[in-house]
């Protein structure tokens, strides 16, 4: 069975907010245009609210896994070219 034949075989099992998550995941691998500020506020507020929870988990993970990314109060701002 080919990788594509997979996805379409297992997507049947998935809940709607699954199939949403995936696609979602899908367009961020393809490159896929970002929704605008205007796009995400005509979404329905659960799905507005499932987005900033998701953004919410991948902060944390940047803020655990990676803390010298992140700017402690006493630093200076960084300067940019």
């Amino acid at each position: 069975m080919s990788a594509t034949e997979l996805i379409a075989e297992r997507s049947q099992q998935l809940t709607e907010a699954q199939a949403e998550a995936v696609l979602a995941y899908m367009d961020e691998l393809a490159g896929g245009a970002r929704p605008t500020a205007k796009d995400l506020m005509n979404l329905p507020l659960a799905a507005r609210r499932r987005i900033l929870a998701q953004q919410a988990r991948r902060a944390e993970t940047v803020y655990r896994e990676q803390p010298d990314v992140i700017a402690d109060e006493h630093e200076p701002p960084l300067e940019h070219e």
